[in-house]
């Protein structure tokens, strides 16, 4: 306790104990004078009175004596608790907000401490507000430097993009404007080789807005999924036609060897998941390498697994490996090897939303990988 705190409960005690004695004093001064005036009277009265006079005095000063002893007590119990508080008040400023002070005390020391309490408890529940409100400002900034990270991936790599698909095709209606323009006719500037470039530059183009517009409708939720019963098999088909030309450009073999299963699935998306998957698998194997596509179920479940011999994944890759551009893509982005960034992400997504799993296996780099998808089995005799 500090000291001026100890020097004023001292004082207070020293003057309720020394004010009695003083006044005592006078009144027993006062009362040896009477006595010593009333020495000699014989009338009975007055002796009556004198007695009264001296009974009075006599409790004044038993009064007294007991207020000296009252102001003692009174002075150390409530020394005791003070002494507590200041005690408490020092831990808590100290740091240490969950000490609670003991209220076993007068009833006015019992307001004060448990004021305390309540100023404490309220510093508590201000500081985890305040830790809280940080943390929550700390993972917004954070969300909001990823989605401006992203946003710029999305401006960068969409740009560049678009205009692979879109120089062949400007290229083209360049030359039959010009064509047009000198009178000259069109039937010899195209043959079959280079309108199939142009379709498939206009599809790759539609392709890849459609990706970034799915990434969009994901985001905000808006990705409808239209379930029917497909044939697993006939959807593995159609994806691996679509992949074909690039695989024969490379040397690189397509070997399906799944199972047919009628499974209660989205067959336009599920078919984007495989042919994003295989052309992956395509465009990172090495020529002359094949890509085997297997299946195993059971009664509950379907899985399929795509495997190629191509470039793999690091540890590290794998962690963020369903992120838009993720540190895999951005280690492979200056490679001639064309990509958007996304095609994982949507891969995902679109597989999470039909309540199945994927996941991607790999030995390291270089030494190839397989991606897993299981689809969860409906009994789709049911309506």
């Amino acid at each position: 306790m500090p000291k001026s705190i100890k020097t004023k409960i001292v004082m207070s005690c020293l003057i309720s104990s020394l004010l009695p004695i003083g006044i005592a004093g006078i009144i027993i001064t006062i009362l040896t004078l009477y006595m010593e005036s009333i020495i000699g009277q014989s009338d009975p009265l007055i002796g009556l009175l004198n007695t009264i006079v001296l009974v009075t005095f006599a409790s004044i000063i038993v009064a007294i004596g007991l207020s000296i002893l009252l102001s003692i007590r009174t002075a150390k119990k409530i020394s005791t608790p003070l002494n507590d508080i200041v005690k408490g008040i020092r831990k808590v400023a100290r740091g240490n907000l969950d000490y609670q002070l003991s209220v076993e005390s007068y009833e006015e020391l019992k307001l004060l401490t448990r004021g305390i309490n309540v100023m404490v408890s309220d510093i508590q529940d201000l500081l985890k507000n305040y830790k809280a409100s940080e943390e929550n400002a700390k993972r917004l900034a954070a969300q909001s430097l990823k989605i401006s990270e992203l946003k710029s991936n999305l401006i960068t790599f969409a740009s560049h993009e678009l205009k692979t698909p879109l120089i062949p095709i400007v290229g083209w209606a360049e030359l039959m404007q010009k064509t047009m323009n000198a009178d000259k006719s069109l039937d010899n500037l195209f043959g079959k080789e280079e309108i199939d470039g142009i379709s498939r530059s206009a599809k790759k183009l539609t392709k890849i807005i459609e990706d970034f517009l799915d990434v969009g409708r994901i985001d905000s939720g808006k990705l409808k999924l239209e379930y029917g019963i497909w044939s697993i098999a006939q959807i593995m088909k159609n994806a691996i036609e679509t992949v074909v030309p690039s695989a024969q450009f490379t040397n690189i073999s397509l070997s399906n060897e799944i199972q047919d299963e009628n499974l209660w699935v989205d067959g336009f998306r599920i078919e984007q998941v495989f042919t994003n998957l295989l052309t992956n698998a395509v465009k990172y194997s090495p020529p002359g390498t094949v890509v085997r596509v297997t299946s195993e179920q059971n009664q509950d479940y379907y899985t399929i697994f795509v495997t190629d011999k191509g470039v793999g994944f690091t540890t590290e890759q794998l962690k963020d490996i369903w992120q838009p551009f993720s540190t895999s893509y951005l280690e492979k982005k200056d490679t001639p090897i064309p990509g958007t960034g996304i095609g994982l992400f949507l891969v995902k997504s679109i597989i999470d939303a039909h309540n199945g799993k994927i996941e991607i296996i790999s030995a390291g780099r270089n030494k190839g990988s397989t991606v897993k998808i299981t689809f969860p089995k409906k009994d789709i005799s049911l309506p």
